[in-house]
């Protein structure tokens, strides 16, 4: 039997994984300065109140995306490194885990946009 408290939380982490997921959608597709709380609570299907209660703001849940998205990545890289015995060999498998996340996901590349001078 699950307790009330563990199914409250399940169902908190479940709705704030699809409003993370909904970011991370509109980010790539319209850049995270034209994205709203309320696009992503629509995309999501979440109420506009339920996505500000989980997060607050467009931006902290932009932070909760990028902590376990760089976590993952961290993970990915540190078990490339440790499969080499040699250094060199292992800094190589690193930056190639890293290029390797880096091609696979398209947030990392639209989550930093490049400005310039007009």
């Amino acid at each position: 039997m699950v307790c009330s408290g563990d199914v409250i939380h399940t169902a908190v982490e479940v709705r704030k994984a699809r409003a993370r997921a909904a970011l991370a959608e509109l980010v790539v597709e319209h850049g995270l300065r034209a994205t709203s709380g309320a696009a992503v609570a629509e995309r999501a299907q979440l109420s506009r109140p339920a996505f500000s209660k989980l997060f607050g703001s467009v931006e902290a849940c932009f932070v909760e995306l990028l902590d376990r998205l760089l976590a993952r990545t961290a993970a990915t890289v540190e078990a490339a490194f440790l499969r080499e015995m040699v250094w060199e060999d292992a800094v190589g498998a690193g930056i190639g885990a890293t290029l390797a996340v880096l091609d696979n996901d398209p947030l990392p590349a639209s989550a930093c946009p490049m400005e310039t001078a007009p």
